[in-house]
């Protein structure tokens, strides 16, 4: 047996606890693989792979197609699983007993058995959502249970996902459907250059854009946050402009009304809901996340940037729809 054999086996030994699906379906979601923890500590998001991007592009999907996906899925995870569970058992004779991998291998057989149960209950009329993690990795959320899109083995994952492309792209056709998906947006830097501040003693620190946007605070004291604040907000705005005229010049309808900001646990990306036919975009903006009140009041600026139009808005006691953004230490900024 080699030292790869033998890391593969330690790699899956657990306690039987482990092997129950809730937990550890749960474990995988909120887990980054090796190589994307590395990436992730290097800076660099890691890049979105065709499955990911199909997931993506399935987001807003007719429900059956939605349904198709997660039924394959799930069975090519299964069938992966038991494939890996068998090579242990053919490998058991060179292994000592210490590293026995036979009760390892029944354990992901009955992981398999539990993941082909979940598959057979995936109805159209399921409760399914497709969702993407930090890592772009895949993860299905059935009727409340969350499924981590995942192969037994990291070095194998690149080929575990193509076979559920060939698999899904033998009944649909995905040049189509990849043809309409729109990558997840990277964030706008914050820029003070953006925003210009003016004082006075009627209406105290503002800070503008020259696009009519205008924040006006109470006071002076944190000013120092104010400043990073309105710039953070500033950027964000600008990413979520640059995201919704995309989808609109690619025939996506936008329903003001519907407008809404969803943290997507595990990412530092957000789900913007578009309208109620559940269109998304994918961006990173975790100020105007804590802030609900202030995007409210923003969406009637957002529909005019976006149409083209001129509108002035003044947002008052923007300390205080700040206020989540703002550190209340005396540096005044986190």
């Amino acid at each position: 047996m080699s030292q790869q054999d033998l890391s593969r086996f330690d790699a899956f030994t657990a306690p039987a606890a482990r092997t129950r699906l809730g937990l550890a379906l749960l474990l995988c979601c909120l887990a980054l693989p090796p190589a994307a923890a590395r990436q992730a500590d290097s800076g660099n998001p890691p890049a979105a792979s065709r499955l990911s991007q199909l997931a993506m592009a399935l987001g807003d999907a007719p429900e059956p197609l939605r349904a198709d996906f997660a039924v394959i899925a799930i069975a090519q995870m299964a069938e992966a699983h038991r494939a890996e569970a068998e090579r242990a058992r053919l490998e058991a004779a060179q292994l000592s007993r210490e590293r026995d991998p036979t009760r390892w291998a029944g354990a992901v057989d009955a992981y398999a058995a539990e993941l082909l149960a979940i598959a057979s209950q995936v109805t159209a009329q399921s409760s399914l959502a497709i969702r993407i993690g930090a890592a772009n990795n895949v993860y299905l959320i059935i009727d409340g249970t969350p499924v981590i899109v995942n192969g037994p083995l990291a070095a194998q994952q690149a080929a575990f996902e193509q076979q559920i492309i060939e698999r899904f792209c033998g009944l649909y056709l995905c040049d189509e459907l990849l043809a309409g998906y729109q990558a997840p947006l990277s964030a706008s830097r914050p820029d003070k250059s953006e925003t210009q501040w003016s004082f006075s003693q009627h209406a105290g620190p503002a800070c503008s854009t020259a696009d009519g946007l205008e924040f006006q605070f109470q006071d002076m004291e944190n000013l120092r946050g104010y400043r990073e604040a309105c710039a953070r907000i500033v950027a964000e705005l600008d990413t979520l402009v640059r995201g919704i005229s995309r989808s609109r010049s690619s025939g996506i309808r936008v329903d003001w009304n519907s407008l809404a900001i969803q943290t997507l646990p595990g990412s530092e990306r957000h789900e913007v809901t578009l309208n109620t036919a559940g269109a998304v975009i994918l961006a990173p903006l975790p100020g105007l996340a804590t802030t609900p009140r202030l995007f409210a009041l923003l969406r009637p600026w957002i529909a005019a940037r976006v149409s083209g139009k001129s509108y002035r808005l003044v947002v008052i006691n923007a300390n205080r729809q700040l206020a989540p953004l703002l550190k209340l230490g005396p540096d005044g900024w986190d």
